[in-house]
């Protein structure tokens, strides 16, 4: 777990990968986020990736445009 936090600190973009039910979901949702939300000032969001009708990137797109361009809340 400390890898992943300070993997997080340290640079602007961390993914965690594996296989489905390897325990991805839990040591972020339950390990990582707890422990950022601790030290404060993190703006926590998550997506899911396997949307059949949009790109990942879309859906990525739909969560961080309104929480950086506060006046945009649709992505088109």
């Amino acid at each position: 777990m400390q890898q992943l936090v300070d993997a997080v600190l340290e640079k602007p973009l961390v993914t965690v990968l594996g296989d489905s039910g390897s325990g991805k979901s839990s040591v972020v949702y339950a390990g990582l986020f707890p422990l950022l939300r601790k030290k404060g000032n993190w703006l926590i969001d998550s997506f899911r990736t396997g949307n059949e009708n949009k790109s990942p990137f879309f859906n990525l797109a739909s969560v961080l445009i309104p929480r950086l361009e506060s006046q945009m809340s649709y992505v088109d």
